[in-house]
């Protein structure tokens, strides 16, 4: 799940944007690791209504927003997560908006405390 914040600002290259407008995402949970997104990155998406099979995007139903790989085949659409402890969530094609597909990412690294020795 996800809810608009407004943080501030992240610069990324150029090349992640067709046209220069992207958007920010903080990730919270778990459900995308194998795609070696992790809790706390932030992912950059690209705004569009539409995704090809196999993209990552942002995307709502049923009041939620959420990170998943967007699978459609003839007669479904499918959420998938990235964790095996998830199932995919299959949604109607007219209950789902997407806001953009993922087209990068930028971790912070946290250092760990410094150890004085004696």
């Amino acid at each position: 799940m996800a809810e608009e914040l407004r943080e501030g600002e992240l610069a990324y290259p150029v090349e992640w944007s067709r046209s220069g407008d992207c958007f920010a995402l903080k990730v919270t949970g778990d459900s995308m690791v194998n795609a070696g997104i992790l809790e706390g990155d932030h992912v950059i998406v690209r705004p569009q209504e539409t995704a090809r099979n196999g993209q990552i995007v942002a995307a709502t139903f049923e009041g939620e927003t959420t990170l998943k790989r967007f699978v459609k085949d003839k007669s479904r659409i499918l959420l998938a997560a990235e964790n095996p402890h998830y199932e995919a969530i299959q949604v109607k094609t007219e209950s789902i908006v997407i806001h953009g597909v993922v087209v990068g990412l930028i971790r912070t690294y946290q250092s760990l405390p410094t150890v004085e020795r004696e």
